[in-house]
């Protein structure tokens, strides 16, 4: 009756406008050519921004990817600091990271939180940011050489037990291997 065929095109509508919004942002993702693992670069910005509950580890974080990328490369490291008092949700963060993307201030982020999971998700709700979930060093290389995405989110807190600083340094050095 009328009340389903104004559903029907609402809902065709909400729908072409969501097929369209993705063209538009392949469209601009294509035109700047915004990925970030392209190897013919010679150096390339590295961001460390992780989740307020793991700040204790942010300079074990720093140390481990500082050994996993180039010499050419560029760290810089946005905290959150272990005697910082600031405390941001995921959404301060990841629309930090956002902005430093899509200004090109940096090439790529890695960020996490406890889980990783909830800073991945708060992302990848922005435009040109692709962020993948690597808890393993297989996920990291094939998210740096299949999904080309231009952000990490790492779980700082879950499985981080006797083995989790090995897992985050081999997990680095698998994200940032050259094919």
């Amino acid at each position: 009756s009328g009340a389903t065929t104004y559903f029907v095109i609402i809902t065709s509508s909400i729908f072409i406008l969501y097929v369209y919004s993705i063209i538009f942002h392949c469209i601009i993702h294509l035109k700047n050519n915004t990925l970030c693992f392209n190897y013919k670069r010679k150096k390339m910005k590295i961001g460390l921004i992780q989740g307020t509950s793991q700040k204790e580890k942010n300079k074990l974080l720093e140390h481990y990817i500082k050994q996993a990328i180039s010499p050419d490369d560029k760290l810089i490291n946005f905290g959150i600091y272990q005697d910082s008092t600031t405390t941001l949700s995921y959404v301060q963060i990841s629309l930090a990271i956002a902005l430093l993307i899509n200004s090109r201030a940096l090439d790529f982020v890695v960020t996490g939180c406890s889980s990783g999971q909830g800073m991945m998700l708060a992302c990848n709700t922005f435009p040109n940011i692709q962020c993948g979930y690597i808890p393993t060093p297989q996920d990291a290389y094939l998210f740096s050489h299949i999904n080309d995405g231009n952000v990490v989110s790492f779980p700082l807190g879950l499985n981080w037990g006797w083995s989790g600083e090995i897992n985050f340094s081999e997990t680095m050095k698998a994200l940032f291997t050259k094919p």
